[in-house]
């Protein structure tokens, strides 16, 4: 990730000292926009719990491949992702031990919740992505926010899944 940055930071440095700062900060702009744009913010409202989650970003793009993948009784579909090598840097050590280095990718409200009854009412307003989830083995780039959840001794997640390619 920090590879795909570094050609964008020398281009923004280079149009700030040759037009000037306001340059860099319309570049800048732009690109943090695109960004956002891509992710779903209104996910979120279907979040079971969402004080569970502590957001460190709320859009990246991460890819590698499906090696699990179960239904939560919160209606999430619940995807453990094998990240490329360049993105290995968003698992922690929680993931590592209790997720074999896994990243934990969840779509929110593909199912019908059966528990808790604050899941199901989150997911009775969703009006989002249905996802066809490719089979185990299958190589995908995920897009959403990137978050720790608390319950879970701070394992890195993908919640909520905005994209799948």
């Amino acid at each position: 990730m920090r590879n795909a940055r570094i050609p964008f930071t020398i281009v923004a440095v280079i149009a700030a000292i040759i037009t000037g700062a306001s340059a860099f900060t319309l570049i800048f702009s732009n690109r943090l926009a695109e960004a956002q744009a891509s992710c779903d913010q209104s996910l979120w409202g279907n979040v079971w719990l969402p004080q569970r989650l502590h957001l460190v970003n709320s859009c990246v793009s991460v890819s590698g491949v499906i090696k699990v993948i179960s239904i939560n009784t919160d209606g999430d579909d619940h995807i453990l992702l094998q990240p490329d090598p360049k993105f290995r840097n968003f698992t922690n050590s929680a993931n590592s031990f209790l997720l074999r280095g896994y990243l934990v990718v969840e779509a929110v409200c593909q199912h019908t919740p059966i528990s808790p009854d604050d899941a199901i009412s989150a997911c009775a307003r969703f009006s989002g992505t249905h996802f066809v989830v490719p089979p185990i083995g299958t190589h995908v780039k995920v897009i959403g926010s990137y978050v720790l959840d608390k319950e879970h001794q701070n394992w890195a997640e993908i919640h909520p899944l905005s994209n799948m390619g």
